[in-house]
């Protein structure tokens, strides 16, 4: 059992770097095929590698509206439909029932950023540690275990602020941050941070 037992996922943003797509969708719910040949939504993803590491409540950040969308995901398909999916099928859909219920709405109602989104969810919190996931990012990990579980075991260890870093081209930083630190290990898989510069510019 890992230390933390909860996790963040904002997905009430405007997501305007997908117009028009976001006139009708959230980035949270486009379509992926993932590893195990099933198309699903991003999010699914995200939730199922947080309760395979064992990680107990989700808080999900929505927008109001869009809790009816997330209710039909989460909520056991109809008969009609049940009927027409395979066993595997339906073994799976009690799963994402079973998901569902780690899963807590918080709603952002006004739009003012992603630090606000996060901070809606402090009460829920009860001073815990806590992994914060963002909703357009699917984490692959070179190694044998997911990196939310690699997050969660380096946590168990130093018990301190911790982040997953991707490795990027130069050119790539200014839509992104980039950090500067001293390698801990000889793998160089654990970075100790100095600095953190968002959309640097060179």
């Amino acid at each position: 059992m890992h230390k933390i037992k909860q996790a963040i996922i904002s997905v009430a943003g405007l997501a305007t770097r997908i117009y028009p797509m976001n006139k009708v969708t959230k980035k949270a719910l486009l379509p992926i095929c993932d590893s195990d040949g099933r198309i699903k939504p991003v999010i699914i993803k995200l939730l199922e590698e947080l309760d395979e590491s064992g990680i107990e409540k989700i808080n999900l950040i929505i927008d109001s509206e869009d809790k009816a969308v997330y209710d039909r995901l989460f909520n056991e398909a109809k008969e009609n439909v049940l009927r027409k999916l395979s066993d595997e099928d339906k073994i799976y859909d009690k799963r994402l029932n079973r998901i569902g219920k780690k899963v807590t709405y918080i709603v952002q109602d006004k739009k003012l950023g992603f630090v606000h989104a996060v901070y809606l969810s402090r009460p829920n919190l009860n001073d815990e540690p806590v992994i914060l996931l963002l909703d357009d990012t699917i984490y692959k990990s070179s190694e044998n275990s997911s990196a939310v579980e690699q997050l969660l075991s380096y946590y168990d260890e130093v018990e301190t602020t911790i982040i997953a870093l991707k490795k990027l081209e130069v050119k790539e930083l200014k839509d992104y941050g980039t950090v500067q630190g001293k390698w801990e290990n000889n793998e160089k898989t654990k970075l100790h941070l100095d600095k953190i510069v968002e959309k640097a510019k060179y």
